[in-house]
């Protein structure tokens, strides 16, 4: 697996990837072509009550509709190195696979080290999204040591609030940016087209789901394509596209 650059492969300018709860293939659809219509740049796969199998036989199926587009999972229950067994595989063609519980805070954890020797080890051609100070897991003391400690585990460390559709302080985000410099910073809870704008200074990517859905939790076309032109005149107007 290369950890080269996110930015050398994938370029400067600020993304933005759409959440689909992945309820059915249908409904999977539906919300891919609203984001892929709308202006996001990929989208991001995240499974709850359907398996494992059944959420990369969804994505398999979407890779083969929209073969150039950005398409990442995150299988949610799996620890990360059986996550990274199921999602690597060269034959899902998947671009990303993203994993709440990364076993990297103030410390890092033996099985951290022991799947960056098997990513090390790995073919796949995808980007690892490393979590940390993270919704629902174990709270760090330091956000600036626990996002340096994901740098070598990682192609982006992503952060969020306490909890789904909650955002963090932009003190937060300032901080974990300064701390690992030149190293894609994602964000993936709270951000809303009325409170991006404070977030964009300081994060690369936006993994967004509540603030662009309506009350059943599908893509709202409206907010996708708003949240889109928000983020695509923010890199115009500062000279990264």
């Amino acid at each position: 697996m290369k950890f080269e650059s996110f930015f050398k492969r994938e370029g400067r300018a600020k993304k933005f990837y759409p959440v689909i709860h992945v309820i059915d293939m249908e409904q999977t659809e539906v919300n891919a072509k609203v984001a892929f219509e709308n202006g996001a740049d990929g989208i991001f796969l995240i499974k709850h009550r359907l398996s494992s199998g059944r959420l990369l036989m969804i994505a398999s199926v979407l890779r083969g509709k929209w073969s150039k587009h950005f398409i990442g999972i995150n299988l949610l229950d799996k620890e990360a190195p059986n996550a990274f067994d199921l999602g690597s595989r060269e034959d899902r063609n998947l671009n990303a696979l993203w994993v709440d519980d990364s076993s990297i805070g103030d410390h890092i954890w033996s099985f951290a080290d022991r799947l960056y020797k098997k990513m090390k080890r790995s073919t796949w051609d995808g980007y690892y999204f490393t979590s940390v100070a993270f919704k629902y897991q174990p709270s760090v003391k330091d956000v600036s040591v626990s996002a340096r400690n994901a740098v070598p585990f990682s192609h982006v460390v992503v952060t969020s609030g306490d909890e789904t559709g909650s955002p963090l302080t932009v003190e937060k985000i300032r901080i974990m940016k300064e701390a690992i410099g030149d190293h894609p910073l994602a964000i993936a809870s709270g951000m809303t087209c009325k409170n991006i704008h404070q977030f964009l200074p300081y994060t690369d990517i936006f993994i967004v789901s509540t603030g662009i859905s309506d009350k059943n939790n599908n893509l709202d076309a409206r907010l996708v394509d708003q949240m889109a032109t928000i983020i695509k005149n923010y890199n115009k107007s500062s000279g990264l596209l």
